[in-house]
C-alpha cells in the first residue's frame, strides 16, 4: 500500500512540475542571454584574467601577438579559456590573458609568464 502511495505521489509531483513551465519563460531566456553577453564583455566578476600590459596600442598589439604564439607553443593543461584580448580603458590599452575560473588556476599560469612579463598582475574584472 505504501509503495502505491509513493508512486502516485511521485507521478503527481512530476505532472505538477511539468505544468510550471519555467524553462519556457521568455523572461528567463532573456536574462540568460543577458548574463552570457555580460560575461563575454567582461562585466561580471566570475573569472580572473592576467593583465600583462597597460599602455599604448602598438605595444599592446605586439604583446598580444607574442602571447598568442606562446600559447600555441605551450602545452597548457590548466582548464581556462585560452584567449588573449586587448581591452581599451581610457587612456590605456590593456592586454588580458585567459578566463580563469579560480584564483588558483590564474596563479598557476601567472608563474609561467611572470619572468617574461614582470609587470603582469592578476585581476578580477567587472562591475564594482
Amino acid at each position: 500500500m505504501k509503495l502505491v502511495f509513493v508512486l502516485l505521489f511521485l507521478l503527481n509531483f512530476q505532472w505538477a512540475s511539468s505544468q510550471v513551465g519555467i524553462g519556457n519563460d521568455p523572461l528567463l531566456r532573456e536574462l540568460m542571454q543577458l548574463k552570457e553577453q555580460m560575461t563575454r564583455d567582461y562585466k561580471l566578476k566570475e573569472f580572473y584574467v592576467i593583465q600583462v600590459h597597460s599602455g599604448g596600442k602598438g605595444k599592446a598589439q605586439e604583446i598580444k601577438k607574442n602571447i598568442d604564439e606562446f600559447l600555441k607553443e605551450q602545452i597548457v593543461k590548466d582548464s581556462f579559456k585560452k584567449e588573449v584580448v586587448i581591452i581599451y580603458e581610457t587612456p590605456n590599452y590593456k592586454v588580458w590573458i585567459g578566463r580563469f575560473g579560480t584564483r588558483l588556476l590564474a596563479d598557476r599560469f601567472f608563474l609561467k609568464i611572470k619572468d617574461k612579463y614582470p609587470n603582469a598582475l592578476i585581476l578580477k574584472p567587472g562591475l564594482g
